[in-house]
């Protein structure tokens, strides 16, 4: 099992009613989660993710930059990072101070709708399907090597909370699915984008 620093707050679009099934899910298959990172503009409000952290007794962080971050790895020293809805850009030195890097979950069938709205656009562009990748965290956003990819199909019936809560439920089971993986590589092969 992994030790894990958990970066977002699972909100992975605007305006929706956010659940922390990742959060839960990890903590459910055996992984130790030994911090929160929420980024310093989160504390305008509270969120779920936070107060199931604080219910857990895992420590919550708001950091402003990479150099806060990297003393809260020096801390805790965890194998990997867990990352879903963060919002900030996280520095190479930061992502590489992990034996295994960042796991990034990001609710779209990557390449495809990049960025911060990617649920929205697949509901706007009309798209009959979308999905959730797993992927390494890399130095350009949304670019790094896809570990784990899964399509969900878009109706006319589904509505930007249901397919939030399919994507995060789909993203929670692809994650436990892949960590398994990732942490049987060395961390050599796993920074190896050629493979």
């Amino acid at each position: 099992m992994a030790k894990i620093i958990y970066f977002g707050n699972e909100q992975l679009a605007q305006g929706i009613k956010p659940k922390t099934p990742i959060f839960d899910a990890l903590i459910e298959a055996g992984h130790e989660i030994c911090a929160l990172i929420l980024s310093n503009a989160h504390t305008r409000k509270p969120f779920e993710i936070a107060k199931r952290a604080e219910k857990l007794g895992i420590p919550i962080y708001f950091t402003k930059n990479n150099d806060e971050i990297n003393e809260i790895i020096a801390k805790y020293q965890p194998e990997i990072g867990v990352l879903s809805a963060y919002g900030k850009i996280i520095k190479d030195e930061t992502i590489e101070a992990f034996p295994f890097g960042i796991i990034n979950i990001h609710p779209s069938l990557l390449p495809k709708y990049r960025g911060t709205t990617p649920i929205e656009s697949a509901l706007l562009n009309n798209d009959e399907e979308t999905g959730v990748s797993v992927m390494r965290l890399a130095h350009d956003m949304d670019a790094g090597n896809i570990l784990a990819q899964e399509t969900v199909k878009i109706t006319p019936e589904t509505t930007k909370q249901s397919l939030y809560e399919e994507l995060s439920t789909l993203g929670a089971k692809l994650i436990v699915d892949v960590l398994p993986q990732v942490l049987d590589k060395s961390a050599a092969d796993f920074y190896d984008t050629t493979q």
